[in-house]
C-alpha cells in the first residue's frame, strides 16, 4: 500500500479534504483499506469524538487518537494490503450501522460502472455501503476506465461517487440512472 499512498496523492488529499469537510464530530463510519481512505483517515485528524470500524491496520493506527471508539474487524489478514479480508470481516461488518461508509473502488467505467480485483473485497464494501447512512465510494482519476475482474453490485440509491475530475458523460450519465450522485472536488 505504500507505493499506491504515493501515486495521485495530491489527488486522493483533495478527494480527502473535501469529504472530511462533510463529517461531523461525534460520527460513525466505515474505513474500508486503502490509500485512498488511508486518506481520508489523515484528513480527519481535526475530527474528534469518532467511532470507526475499519479493517485497515495503518487506517486504525492514524485515526486512533480521534475515536472515542474504534473497532478493528476481524477476519484473515491480507499481508499484502495489511488489511482483514474475508467472510468474517464481512459478516462482523454486516452487524453495524453508520452514519458514514466511505468505501473506494478498483475501477469506474462505463462498461461496468463500480469494479474491484477480489471477491472477498467486492463482498465487504458492497456490505459497508448497505450498512451505511451516508454512503460515499471514492474513486481518484486514475480508476477512471479500469475494470476489475469482479463487479460491485449498484450501491443503494444516493450513494455519492466522490472524484476529482470529471468524468465521461456515458460514465456520469450511468451513475445518475442508477440512483447515485456525483461529487467532483476540482
Amino acid at each position: 500500500m505504500a507505493s499506491r499512498t504515493q501515486l495521485n496523492a495530491s489527488s486522493k488529499t483533495r478527494i480527502a479534504l473535501a469529504l472530511a469537510a462533510q463529517i461531523p464530530d461525534g460520527s460513525s463510519l466505515f474505513l474500508d483499506n486503502g490509500s485512498s481512505t488511508f486518506a481520508l483517515a489523515q484528513a480527519l485528524h481535526a475530527r474528534m469524538d469518532l467511532m470507526v470500524y475499519t479493517n485497515d491496520f495503518a487506517i486504525a493506527q492514524q485515526i486512533a487518537l480521534n475515536c472515542r471508539e474504534l473497532i478493528m474487524l476481524g477476519g484473515k489478514v491480507d499481508t499484502q494490503e495489511m488489511a482483514t479480508i474475508g467472510i468474517e470481516t464481512t459478516v462482523q461488518i454486516s452487524q453495524y450501522h453508520v452514519d458514514f461508509a466511505v468505501v473506494s473502488a478498483g475501477g469506474l467505467s462505463a462498461r461496468t460502472l463500480l469494479t474491484d480485483f477480489s471477491k472477498e473485497a467486492v463482498s465487504f464494501r458492497t456490505q459497508m455501503l448497505l450498512n451505511g447512512g451516508t454512503r460515499f465510494v471514492i474513486a481518484d482519476h486514475a480508476k477512471f476506465g479500469v475494470v476489475g475482474q469482479m463487479a460491485m453490485p449498484t450501491p443503494p440509491k444516493g450513494t455519492c461517487i466522490m472524484m476529482d475530475q470529471r468524468l465521461d458523460p456515458e460514465v456520469l450519465s450511468a451513475i445518475t440512472q442508477n440512483g447515485m450522485i456525483f461529487q467532483i472536488t476540482d
